[in-house]
C-alpha cells in the first residue's frame, strides 16, 4: 500500500495509529479533551485505535510514538490537538510508508480571545513540511461531533483516502515589462 493510495476496502477492523501533537503554550486541557474525543470517534466508527494515551509534546514523546508504527497499521492520523511546529512531523512521518492524515479542530475560544489551540496552523505546517520531502498528506478539518468529519473518517476507515482539494488554476496575463521597471 503506497502512502497516497490505500489498497482495497479492508475486510477486517482497520488499525489506526493516532498521534496527538500539541504545545504546552496552548490550552492543554482543551487539546487533551479534543484528542480523547478524536480517539473515541474513531473507535465508534470501528477502528482499532493505537498510539500514545497523552499528548505528544516533547522530543521524548516523539521518540516513544515511533514504536506504534508497525507493519499491520493501516493509516496514521496526526491529531493536531494544538499548534506544533513541523519538527515532530518530519521526525515521525518523513519516511513513513502508510497513509497519513492530519486532523485539526475548530478554534474553541471566544472571538477576540487568545488562540486556545491554533490547530489548523499546525496541520498547515505539517502538510507544507512533509510535502517538501515528498510525502502526501491529507487534512480532516472540524470537530469530532460534526457529521461531515465523521463521514470523512468512515470513508478513510473503509480504505478511501480523502481526495486533495481542487486548487484554483488561474493564471493572469503578465504586465508589460517597461511600466513594471518604471514602478520599481
Amino acid at each position: 500500500m503506497s502512502p497516497a493510495t490505500p489498497g482495497p476496502a479492508l475486510t477486517r477492523r482497520p488499525r489506526v495509529v493516532v498521534i496527538p501533537t500539541a504545545r504546552p503554550t496552548f490550552v492543554v486541557e482543551e487539546a487533551r479533551s479534543r484528542a480523547d474525543a478524536a480517539r473515541r470517534v474513531l473507535r465508534e466508527l470501528g477502528a482499532e485505535v493505537l498510539g500514545p494515551d497523552d499528548l505528544v509534546m516533547t522530543p521524548e514523546d516523539v521518540e516513544a510514538a515511533r514504536g506504534y508504527f508497525t507493519a499491520d497499521v493501516d493509516v496514521v492520523v496526526n491529531v493536531c490537538a494544538s499548534f506544533s511546529d513541523a519538527t515532530p512531523a518530519l521526525e515521525l512521518y518523513a519516511e513513513l510508508d502508510r497513509p497519513l492524515v492530519t486532523w485539526s479542530f475548530r478554534e474553541p475560544g471566544p472571538v477576540g480571545d487568545r488562540l486556545w489551540l491554533n490547530s489548523l496552523c499546525g496541520s498547515n505546517l505539517y502538510g507544507h513540511a512533509l510535502g517538501r520531502v515528498g510525502r502526501d498528506v491529507r487534512l480532516v478539518y472540524g470537530d469530532p461531533d460534526e457529521e461531515a468529519v465523521r463521514a470523512t473518517l468512515a470513508d478513510l476507515l473503509a480504505g478511501h483516502y480523502p481526495e486533495p482539494p481542487a486548487l484554483p488554476r488561474r493564471q493572469e496575463e503578465r504586465a508589460a515589462e517597461a511600466p513594471v521597471r518604471a514602478a520599481l
